[in-house]
């Protein structure tokens, strides 16, 4: 007999989430180039417009569907029944990475824990910190290390305490914790908390000693453990690949021969030609290069050689090949840093990188993955190039996994030209306050410097939000707190994307105090100080051309009330001198030539979403073109 409100029966969960996840996912595909051919850039506007009327549809009607069977027990958890939440745990546990919708599983686990604690049930809550730690790895594992290394270590407890009760499932599920630390430790080594490299050696010799046991006791048929071998190779390849990316640790010469050590077993263990005999050479050789000082020439040339038995990348995603490629992008990296002589391997190795990630579909999963590859290892390639590739691939990179946030870049842009020329034509001395002007004539006779400079800053202003994705390009509800809190650390992002590529650190405070308000006290990040920032001109101008784009946008936020642009005009006069700059809101006020044209601007959003359209689709045949030669 169906239950009235949730469902005892851990198929029963899957179905419903299944029905829950499809929903989301054709929704999606609306506008995914990779499923669907557009006659051209206004056939795709038109979908792009239908699919905000989709979701916003979508949005009612699933807040209906999960009412019913999941936000009755979360809103009123006094509801739960023990046969409901023990099925729903076992569904999530296990299948959480899979459901597209991070409120529904993050309620859910807050929810399902605090139910369990009362029941001092730490299996079950252990369970449920999976669910929450797989989240905010989704939603931005670089900023969030020290939180899911400190769940990880609970966790790791528990499972370790409690492992001859958990059943086979959760035997394996449990593997997670150990996956996610190996991440923590390889990955993200090079953010805080830096994790010393003795413990990073003993936190490994921990998970190999679990996983070997693992794999002796358990039966490696079950369906649920298929991964688990490849999951020790993982490992393996995480660690020996520690020293070529950790920028801020040094290690000894018997700790590089323990990484030796373990390199020399995933070669006994590896077939020749294949992806990870190429990454087991590329570790050796890299390892082999930071102790003895090979020459870089022989080096670059070496790299370039195993980069070539690498087979394309194609929008399948192929783990092992993308592990392959970032451990490659990180040795050429080291190799070709501060020397511009090494400008076409770099080129070569970003533009195999963008073959491989950028055409993928976009799943959370991928999102996080590509996410996370962008700002590791190609924006880092970058530091090499010229400022005006930077500024394209940055662009392009932005354009291809978020559109929406493409658009506002280029809106901001045009607007910030726009009034920035205004400033300069009508209120120069306001340049005054900038050390880098002497003169009202100084100013003047760099307009176009400054025009320049101000259309670039918009284009990069809000380039830490690829870390963001999923978030992003969620627009069919708003944003739950975690969700927030992940995207109030984009201007961080941008900081330290820009502050790693010299040609375009100049832009780093504008990028990281543009959510700080006028006067300092309001806004993100807390501790970044835009008062005394020398960029506080530009920053107080592109705070205003965020805020005048992001209000209006009636395309990209289907989750908020449009605003018309005299109604935002308002509310930046009512908030000049504390949030917004009160001279550049005044210029504005008192000249209506340049409201017409700002205006006229913002009325015409859909071109710029028509520029966003035709670069994806010229990229995109070139890269179709490429995989039938």
């Amino acid at each position: 007999m169906e239950k009235e409100h949730g469902f005892t029966e851990y198929e029963e969960w899957a179905e419903y989430f299944k029905i829950y996840t499809d929903r989301i996912l054709s929704i999606e595909k609306l506008t995914s180039f990779s499923s669907a051919h557009y006659q051209n850039g206004a056939h795709w506007l038109t979908l792009y417009k239908k699919r905000a009327l989709c979701l916003r549809e979508m949005y009612l009607d699933n807040e209906k569907y999960l009412e019913r069977h999941l936000y009755w027990f979360i809103k009123n958890p006094e509801h739960w029944e023990a046969d409901v939440a023990a099925s729903l745990l076992d569904y999530l546990f296990r299948n959480s990475i899979r459901i597209e919708d991070i409120e529904a599983t993050q309620k859910t686990a807050e929810s399902l824990y605090n139910y369990y604690q009362q029941a001092d049930n730490e299996i079950a809550m252990m369970k449920c910190t999976l669910i929450i730690l797989t989240n905010r790895i989704m939603l931005d594992f670089p900023h969030n290390k020290e939180q899911i290394l400190s769940l990880c270590e609970w966790a790791i407890d528990v499972y370790e305490r409690n492992y001859d009760q958990l059943n086979a499932v959760e035997r394996s599920m449990g593997l997670s914790f150990y996956d996610y630390e190996s991440n923590a430790c390889s990955e993200y080594v090079n953010f805080d908390p830096i994790i010393s490299p003795e413990t990073l050696i003993k936190l490994y010799q921990r998970r190999m000693r679990h996983i070997e046991r693992f794999i002796a006791e358990e039966d490696l048929s079950l369906r649920v453990n298929h991964i688990v071998p490849y999951l020790r190779v993982c490992w393996q390849c995480g660690f020996v690949g520690i020293p070529i990316k950790a920028e801020h640790t040094a290690f000894t010469a018997e700790q590089l021969a323990m990484f030796y050590e373990v390199c020399g077993q995933m070669e006994n263990e590896t077939q020749a030609g294949s992806i990870q005999d190429v990454k087991v050479c590329l570790i050796k050789l890299m390892l082999t290069y930071q102790e003895q000082g090979l020459d870089k020439d022989q080096v670059m040339a070496e790299l370039i050689r195993l980069q070539n038995m690498l087979p394309k990348p194609t929008m399948t995603y192929d783990d092992e090949l993308m592990d392959a490629l970032q451990i490659l992008s990180c040795a050429i990296r080291i190799i070709a840093k501060d020397d511009k002589k090494y400008q076409a391997e770099v080129k070569g190795i970003l533009q195999i990188l963008l073959d491989a990630y950028l055409c993928l579909p976009n799943d959370n999963y991928i999102e996080h993955i590509t996410d996370n590859a962008i700002f590791l290892y190609m924006f880092p390639l970058l530091n090499v190039l010229p400022a005006d590739e930077i500024l394209r691939i940055t662009l392009f990179l932005t354009i291809f996994r978020q559109p929406q946030t493409a658009a506002h870049t280029i809106m901001v842009g045009k607007l910030a030209t726009t009034i920035v020329a205004a400033m300069i034509d009508k209120t120069p001395a306001l340049f005054m306050r900038m050390s880098c002007f002497s003169s009202i004539a100084h100013v003047q006779a760099n307009r176009q410097k400054i025009i320049d400079y101000v259309g670039e800053a918009a284009l990069l202003h809000d380039v830490g939000k690829i870390l963001s994705s999923n978030v992003i390009n969620m627009q069919y509800r708003r944003l739950i707190d975690l969700e927030f809190e992940a995207i109030k650390l984009h201007p961080i992002s941008s900081g330290e994307i820009l502050k790693q590529i010299p040609t375009i650190a100049d832009f780093y405070d504008i990028a990281v105090g543009h959510h700080k308000s006028y006067d300092g006290q309001k806004g993100y990040p807390i501790d970044f100080d835009n008062l005394h920032s020398p960029q506080k001109l530009f920053i107080d101008l592109i705070t205003i051309c965020d805020t005048l784009d992001a209000a209006t946008d009636n395309l990209g936020r289907n989750y908020a009330r449009t605003k018309q642009f005299k109604e935002v005009l308002e509310e930046l006069n009512s908030e000049k001198g504390s949030h917004y700059s009160d001279s550049i809101v005044d210029l504005i006020l008192n000249d209506d030539e340049l409201q017409i044209q700002l205006e006229e601007l913002l009325n015409s959003r859909e071109e710029s979403y028509r520029q966003v359209f035709e670069i994806i689709d010229s990229e995109l045949r070139e890269f179709q073109t490429k995989q039938t030669i």
